[in-house]
């Protein structure tokens, strides 16, 4: 009995077989990666993109239907949390509130919510996901004082805390976890893809078959873009109640999904010239017909010959529900169909261009008798064939960028820097700075035992904060846990040989005591030492360096237009301060303080991307990186045991008599035998002025001016209560107005406690002639 020898040629038949069906695998496997993919940059950039999300947000307000489901909202938000007489107004009050949402004003203020409202969904730290509408009220009942003054003074235009809530089940689904990753994930997936689609080309023994695989896939990701983005405004709208929302949540989903229908025409378009070329190259292939298009789809559909009485019913359920398909979802299938078409004679004419361009003359080719030299000028055909299709995937590439970018170019025209156009062009010494006292001490972080506000520093940098107070101590983790953190002990010893310790009495009497049991009752292993944000005792809370430098990386990440002021008590080598920036991948950001250059503006940080600007407490040789705090500042005092302190002339409850004028002279000549003209501040019990503004740290010629705004109450904690009565815009501005007298500086840093509870936004605004929408 003999063997059957399968010969070489079905062999290798078998072999090309096989491997043309894996690149087909791997075009199929592409085309839904590069789908996933495509989604994801348009996720990226539209929704994740703080700034193009807020454009497209306000170009909402341009819908009818939107204005009108929004002024909805609001009408039934004032009529249930106003006075009971509103419900009277409702008819009169919700055209007006229609009318208020075309107009500009309320564009920033929406603009600004809507930044604030994503943050907070982005952020680990951030609130609730609600738009704050406060400010369109008092817009609102200004509006409306000539035309019914009754229902304007109806109007609670003093709250600061007019939400419409967006829905904070949002934050359960942690979105900050895919604005945290999407990137790197981006990057990662088209490594993957330029691997595959080399793969499918080379896979094919015949590489041009390869090369069409691949554009069919790419084509195909872009059909599947272009329907999902056509099919996104129906899904949104089946979701509305009413047919005004049905009709706002289409317009709206339309104006969000207009960038993706961008990409997939781009994408496709590509995919479109690396099938032409494919075709291009092969004189003897004519293009794809239609008629050979439904002939092929034909011959593979009639391979599913059902054989049973069953799955010829299957077969017909399949052909009737796709029937169906195409009957309900016309309003998607038309637009779908129109594309292909389109597609398809953009795929002809891009045939018959890389034909021209490598065309030969056909008497010249038959007339060749070698066969080396004919294939050199079919190599020399396709090679001219690629360049022009690479030039024309070149081409639409950059079609679709400057397509993307000619929103962004209008928007980079008016840069915001700090939230503000007006602030771009100004120094640094000349723009106000909302600033966080203690700003890593929050009650919900985890540890944190006494705190001096509600939320970290991620919260803060979105709420509007951009200057952090903190102070670095070196820390040692123990075994203990205290309110679901591990408890970092200070390490005292490594700062002595660094610094000199923070004083205790900075600590009540109990927290002292506290600080010290803990401390006593826990056993470190001091090779686990690090650098940890802490206020004098680490025992009492401690959040460590790195992790809230990163927080500030993702914010800047986010928001490229921001500048970050860091005034640092640092009980830590510079060493280690440079470690942590390092590590957190942040020290490139930090702008050099070159003594004698001017300060930059704010652009210029921006623009180089050295947008963080960090002080030492401590040290006067300080590298230009963490320059000496109180060499470029001078502040008022910070330790005032009561409200009452921090009230200047023209506070409600100021009892004193002090009349302001100034400046008030701080300083003394203070001669010395190398500098016979040198002066000093005047001592506390020589100033003249109002006790609260009088000098402090610092030197008579420091430009940067410090307002120190807190109570640290004698014996306990400070509290929310105590700052909601001093921040108060009734405070708070009459003695940042009062210091700016009578030191005559320009105030460069306003510091609180529990940032968010009174007006220390506005206060910064005004004081920096903004207007307070961003």
């Amino acid at each position: 009995m003999s063997a059957v020898v399968e010969s070489p040629e079905r062999h290798q038949r078998v072999h090309s077989r096989r491997r043309s069906h894996l690149a087909t695998s791997l075009a199929i496997i592409f085309a839904f990666m590069l789908t996933l993919d495509g989604f994801g940059f348009w996720a990226q950039d539209s929704v994740l993109s703080s700034t193009r999300f807020a454009d497209n947000s306000v170009r909402l307000l341009e819908s009818t239907a939107v204005r009108s489901a929004l002024a909805d909202a609001i009408t039934e938000k004032l009529v249930e949390s106003g006075p009971s007489r509103l419900a009277s107004f409702q008819t009169v009050l919700h055209p007006a509130i229609e009318q208020l949402l075309n107009t500009d004003v309320f564009r920033s203020i929406f603009r600004t919510a809507i930044v604030r409202a994503q943050d907070a969904i982005l952020t680990e730290d951030g609130n609730a996901a609600a738009i704050n509408l406060s400010a369109a009220l008092s817009v609102l009942s200004g509006s409306l004082q000539v035309t019914n003054p009754d229902l304007a003074d109806s109007i609670p235009s003093g709250t600061d805390d007019f939400f419409v809530n967006v829905s904070s089940t949002l934050r359960s689904a942690q979105p900050w976890k895919v604005a945290r990753s999407s990137g790197e994930g981006t990057l990662r997936s088209l490594v993957v893809l330029i691997i595959m689609g080399t793969a499918i080309i080379l896979l094919e023994v015949e590489r041009r078959r390869g090369v069409l695989k691949l554009g069919i896939a790419i084509a195909v990701a872009g059909s599947a873009l272009f329907a999902l983005a056509v099919a996104a405004p129906i899904i949104a709208a089946s979701f509305g109640s009413t047919p005004t929302i049905k009709q706002a949540l289409h317009d709206g989903a339309g104006i969000f999904f207009e960038s993706l229908v961008s990409i997939a025409i781009h994408l496709a378009a590509i995919g479109i010239i690396v099938c032409a070329f494919s075709i291009a190259t092969r004189p003897d292939r004519p293009p794809l017909s239609p008629v050979e298009v439904w002939a092929f789809t034909r011959a593979r559909a009639s391979r599913w010959s059902p054989t049973s009485p069953a799955g010829h019913v299957v077969r017909a359920l399949v052909i009737m529900t796709l029937g169906y398909i195409l009957i309900v979802a016309r309003d998607v299938v038309a637009p779908l169909l129109v594309f292909l078409g389109g597609a398809y004679v953009v795929y002809l004419g891009a045939i018959e261009l890389l034909s021209i361009v490598g065309r030969s003359d056909h008497r010249s080719v038959r007339t060749i008798a070698s066969e080396h030299a004919h294939a050199q000028v079919v190599r020399i055909r396709s090679h001219r064939i690629l360049g022009a299709s690479l030039a024309l995937i070149v081409l639409v590439a950059g079609v679709g960028f400057a397509v993307r970018s000619g929103g962004r170019a209008s928007a980079d025209a008016q840069q915001r820097c700090n939230g503000y156009v007006e602030l771009c062009d100004r120094h640094l010494d000349e723009v106000a700075f909302a600033a966080s006292h203690n700003s890593m001490s929050a009650r919900r972080d985890p540890g944190w035992l006494f705190a001096e506000h509600d939320q970290g520093i991620p919260a803060q940098l979105s709420f509007g904060i951009r200057a952090l107070l903190v102070k670095t101590h070196y820390g040692v983790p123990s075994g203990l846990n205290v309110t679901g953190a591990p408890l970092v002990v200070t390490d005292q010893g490594a700062e002595l040989a660094t610094s000199t310790p923070e004083a205790s009495a900075l600590l009540t009497p109990e927290q002292q005591r506290q600080a010290a049991a803990i401390a006593a009752s826990a056993k470190v292993d001091s090779s686990l030492r690090d650098v940890y944000l802490c206020h004098v005792n680490c025992e009492l809370g401690a959040t460590k360096f790195t992790d809230a430098l990163r927080y500030v990386r993702q914010f800047l990440d986010a928001h490229p237009d921001e500048v970050i002021m860091l005034v640092v008590g640092n009980y830590v080598s510079d060493a280690d301060t440079e470690k942590a920036f390092r590590d957190a991948k942040l020290f490139d950001r930090l702008w050099n303080v070159e003594p004698g250059a001017g300060w930059p503006t704010l652009r210029d940080m921006i623009d180089s991307r050295r947008n963080i600007v960090m002080f030492a407490e401590f040290g006067s040789a300080q590298p230009p990186w963490n320059s000496s705090a109180y060499g470029a500042f001078q502040d008022t005092p910070f330790t005032f045991r009561t409200p009452e302190e921090l009230l200047t002339p023209g506070a409600p409850g100021y009892t004193g008599d002090a009349v302001v004028d100034g400046p008030v002279p701080a300083t003394v000549a203070n001669p010395t035998p190398t500098d016979p003209a040198a002066v000093s501040f005047v001592p506390p019990w020589d100033w003249t002025g109002v006790p609260s503004c009088a000098p402090n740290r610092g030197t008579p010629d420091s430009p940067l001016f410090q307002i120190n705004h807190w109570v640290t109450p004698s014996g306990e904690a400070a509290t929310a209560a105590q700052a909601k009565i001093i921040n108060a815009y009734d405070v708070l501005m009459p003695r940042v107005r009062n210091c700016m007298t009578q030191r005559g500086r320009f105030p460069n840093l306003i510091g609180v406690n529990f940032y968010d509870k009174g007006d220390l936004l506005r206060v910064v605004n005004e004081v920096n002639g903004v207007d307070g929408t961003r």
